[in-house]
């Protein structure tokens, strides 16, 4: 069929999948309230401040090592550190996280993150900053797993891949924003200096929580199980647990290459300490646009085939970029952008793939232990990147080609593991309750 007609239905095919399209009709995307936007927005500012507290300890690993006299291998357990504390937290949160106000309990880990990030700036030896991180780990680390609960409990099945996307555009926002002027900030004052910065915004946008985010109290009455009845209620699951191994195999697929990468670049490739910005500032931008219209890909064409393109697509810049030896700038630069966009574009319909697994009844326990989960894969993929890896004399690393081939099969283990992995229970179209910008 030819014509106007014709026209127009491929207009509209092309507004339903870029998430511009209005209606019920299943299959296509409504558009959320001003309300679920203005909540989307603000989890988006408290994941961006997470997620450059805990990013911003990598790139500044060259300098972090020649001014505190740390080889690869202290390095990567300062790094391990942030998120082997957010997992023995987020264990312990587990067990009551549902049984307060989430708005509350967001608040009050938020700040201490926040704290501990001004503490991190005060810090003048390795022990003592290892000290801060843990601090800020353990706080940080539950803020990822309140984010994802709350966008479970109070966005619609039917957007949530979209919404999911939105939220996880922080680490584009950090790769972009983030990154570079901590970076600019560590070469002018030092590298106490972007943690100064982060605590005090961290500190300006928790007046914002208090004034913006809703209370959450709607679980409460059923979150009167003790801790065993929670760990039972969430590990009895089959679901859950499979949900789990999908996180510990995506973790592995990312941590155990991402923590040394901009080691590499600079002692192995070539790449100059000053140039390391403009990877994460190019990658993020780059990300801002695939990360949304991955999740707007997965909400439209299935979230599991959605990742497992994406997935599969992401092995070619694992194993390059782990096996690159002395390029160009631009070479290295190019295929790290590459590696940025595909590596956390999987995690778009991945989280939204394990969101849905959840028991809506222990949707909160259920994402403290997932959170718990990612952080402890996390700092042991870390861990085991810097006891494959070594380091020489003039500092250049040998083995990183291992940590890659670890990625990759942990890469092929999440595919088949997200294959069998199925929503517990798909919930109507017509969404949860609307979400009210009141305190």
């Amino acid at each position: 069929m030819t014509g106007p007609d014709s026209s127009c239905q491929r207009g509209r095919r092309l507004r339903s999948v870029c998430g511009w399209r209005l209606g019920g009709t299943r299959g296509l995307l409504t558009m959320p309230s001003m309300s679920e936007r203005l909540l989307i927005i603000l989890l988006t500012a408290i994941q961006f401040t997470y997620m450059v507290d805990f990013v911003l300890m990598m790139p500044l690993g060259p300098q972090l090592q020649r001014e505190l006299h740390c080889d690869a291998q202290a390095f990567s357990f300062l790094v391990a550190s942030y998120t082997l504390a957010g997992g023995v937290a987020s264990i312990f949160a587990a067990t009551i996280i549902d049984r307060f106000d989430r708005k509350c309990l967001l608040l009050v880990v938020y700040a201490g993150m926040s704290a501990a990030t001004i503490a991190c700036g005060m810090c003048d030896h390795y022990a003592t900053l290892l000290g801060a991180r843990i601090a800020a780990g353990a706080c940080g680390g539950l803020i990822g797993s309140m984010v994802m609960t709350i966008i479970g409990a109070r966005i619609p099945y039917e957007r949530r891949g979209m919404a999911t996307g939105a939220v996880m555009t922080a680490f584009s926002l950090a790769s972009v924003l983030g990154i570079p002027i901590g970076l600019l900030l560590a070469q002018a004052w030092g590298w106490k200096a972007p943690f100064l910065m982060l605590g005090i915004v961290g500190m300006l946008i928790l007046l914002l929580m208090q004034r913006i985010l809703p209370a959450m109290r709607e679980h409460l009455v059923a979150a009167r199980s003790g801790f065993g009845e929670t760990l039972r209620r969430v590990f009895r699951r089959t679901e859950h647990l499979q949900a789990f191994a999908l996180t510990t195999a995506l973790t592995f697929a990312g941590f155990s290459v991402i923590p040394l990468l901009a080691t590499y670049l600079v002692s192995n490739t070539g790449v100059a300490e000053t140039h390391l910005l403009w990877l994460y500032a190019i990658g993020g931008l780059v990300t801002m646009v695939t990360g949304p219209l991955i999740g707007r890909l997965a909400d439209r064409f299935g979230k599991h085939a959605v990742f497992i393109v994406v997935a599969s697509l992401s092995v070619i810049p694992l194993l390059v970029m782990t096996n690159l030896g002395q390029v160009p700038e631009t070479v290295s630069i190019s295929c790290g952008v590459v590696f940025v966009m595909l590596v956390s574009g999987r995690f778009v319909p991945a989280m939204a793939i394990i969101t849905q697994a959840a028991d809506p009844a222990v949707r909160g326990g259920f994402q403290a232990y997932n959170t718990a989960i990612q952080s402890l894969s996390s700092g042991a993929a870390a861990s085991l990147a810097g006891m494959v890896v070594t380091q020489d004399a003039q500092g250049r690393l040998a083995g990183y080609g291992h940590a890659g081939w670890i990625a990759v099969v942990a890469t092929v283990a999440s595919m088949l593991l997200a294959h069998r992995l199925h929503p517990l229970a798909a919930p109507p179209a017509a969404g949860l309750a609307p979400v009210t910008a009141a305190t």
